[in-house]
């Protein structure tokens, strides 16, 4: 059908544009949290999860200045419900300046991995009907294998890949014993260089193992490694 009328056709035109904004505003409305103190603080946040259990949709949110981490339910996107909240300066749990949180289900439990960046610690926490509760947590700043100022984390199965903004370091650590399994990888020279490694992401393959890449902040670059055998030191590809 052709409108030959200009009036009408403008008409429809305006009907076809509100149309398009309700249909618009409708679907992309937007959600605000904001809270910068008390049990679900977010203050300063620096990263965030997302998990499914049963049928209902989470977040987990991590706050660098408040050292706390946060859960919400997301499943009505319009009214995120707050779950549970973890909050720790100090101590064998800490999450003094956390940086960054990964999600972890294993032996048909859900935990949430975390890094505190100032007391260089990874902090395992499961995820109860009752809330968040601390179970074990790995600390080094000193020795090989370090997690100084712990940056970038990825978690694959039990193992927790960890590197160390300070000291230049690879490490991998079983989550389920908190323990090191092989002293980590170093080196703050080109061409293998991982000089303040902020940046980093370990895939797992069906057809070769697993691998991790890692960004080297100070000598802008980026080394792969095979990390398919947790027990050995990292091998460069």
């Amino acid at each position: 059908m052709i409108i030959r009328n200009t009036k009408l056709k403008t008409a429809i035109y305006l009907l076809a544009v509100l149309f398009f904004l309700f249909l618009t505003k409708s679907v992309y409305a937007a959600t605000y949290y904001v809270s910068t103190a008390g049990n679900f603080s977010i203050d300063r946040t620096r990263d965030v999860e997302d998990y499914v259990f049963g049928r209902s949709n989470y977040l987990i949110v991590a706050s660098y200045n408040d050292d706390n981490i946060a859960i919400f339910n997301i499943t009505n996107l319009r009214y995120p419900q707050n779950i549970t909240s973890f909050n720790s300066s100090a101590g064998t749990c800490s999450l003094d300046g956390v940086t960054e949180l990964e999600y972890a289900n294993y032996s048909g439990s859900n935990f949430v991995v975390a890094t505190s960046y100032i007391d260089d610690t990874l902090t395992i926490l499961n995820i109860t009907n009752n809330g968040l509760a601390c179970v074990r947590s790995y600390t080094d700043s000193l020795t090989a294998g370090s997690i100084d100022g712990a940056s970038a984390l990825n978690v694959i199965g039990e193992i927790a890949y960890v590197t160390s903004d300070v000291d230049d370091y690879l490490t991998m650590v079983n989550i389920s014993s908190a323990t090191n399994l092989n002293n980590g990888y170093f080196d703050n020279v080109q061409p293998n260089s991982i000089d303040s490694p902020l940046g980093m992401d370990v895939i797992n393959t069906t057809y070769g193992g697993d691998f991790a890449f890692v960004t080297s902040l100070l000598d802008d670059s980026l080394t792969s490694f095979n990390v398919s055998i947790p027990s050995a030191v990292p091998i460069v590809i």
